[in-house]
């Protein structure tokens, strides 16, 4: 069952699980295929999106990790600046006879 965290409204933004209104009033689309959601706010299992009247479509959790990869490069992009601490990195050669 592919369990999506995140949704596309009409006007193309994302949307996360917590965002959104319960049931199909959330007015969210599948980034996959573009089918409508379902937000899913249970008791029990933990909050997701699902397809309308539960039409799992298993190529559709692909869709839900290219949409976290998208979102990680739009973080990335937004920042000003970018500090990463230095790389270091000693190589070691061994001769022929050990």
């Amino acid at each position: 069952m592919t369990e999506l965290f995140a949704g596309i409204t009409t006007e193309g933004e994302t949307r996360f699980i917590g965002e959104v209104a319960r049931g199909a009033a959330c007015g969210c689309f599948c980034p996959s295929c573009n089918s409508p959601l379902v937000a899913k706010h249970g008791e029990v299992n933990e909050w997701h999106f699902g397809h309308l009247a539960m039409q799992e479509r298993p190529e559709c959790e692909v869709g839900a990790h290219n949409l976290l990869r998208r979102l990680g490069v739009q973080f990335l992009h937004d920042l000003p600046q970018l500090d990463l601490p230095p790389y270091r990195h000693v190589l070691t050669r061994q001769g022929r006879f050990g």
